[in-house]
C-alpha cells in the first residue's frame, strides 16, 4: 500500500488535527518519540500522528506496515471507544 492509497480517503481536517496533535503530544508519546525518531530504532523510519482515512495513528512505520497507538484516558470515554471501533 502506498501513501496515495492511504491518503485518498483522508479529509483535510484530519491533516489539520494531526498537526495539532504533534504539538500537544502526551508524556508517554514524547518518551516513545525520542526512542523512535531519526531512525534511532533499528534504523526504521517512523512518523508521528500519522493521518489515514478517518484516523490518526500515534506512530507509523510504513516500511514494516506497523502502527503504534499509545492509549490514554481519552480512549476510556464511551463515545471515544465507539469512535475507535
Amino acid at each position: 500500500m502506498d501513501l496515495h492509497e492511504i491518503f485518498s480517503d483522508t479529509k483535510t481536517t484530519i491533516f489539520k488535527n494531526a498537526r495539532v496533535l504533534r504539538k500537544k503530544m502526551t508524556t508517554p508519546e514524547k518518551i516513545l518519540w525520542e526512542i523512535l525518531r531519526n531512525r534511532k530504532f533499528y534504523n526504521h523510519k517512523f512518523r508521528r500522528q500519522f493521518p489515514f482515512c478517518k484516523y490518526i495513528a500515534d506512530f507509523c512505520c510504513m516500511e514494516k506496515h506497523l502502527i503504534i497507538e499509545i492509549d490514554g484516558d481519552i480512549h476510556n470515554i464511551p463515545i471515544q471507544m465507539e469512535y475507535d471501533m
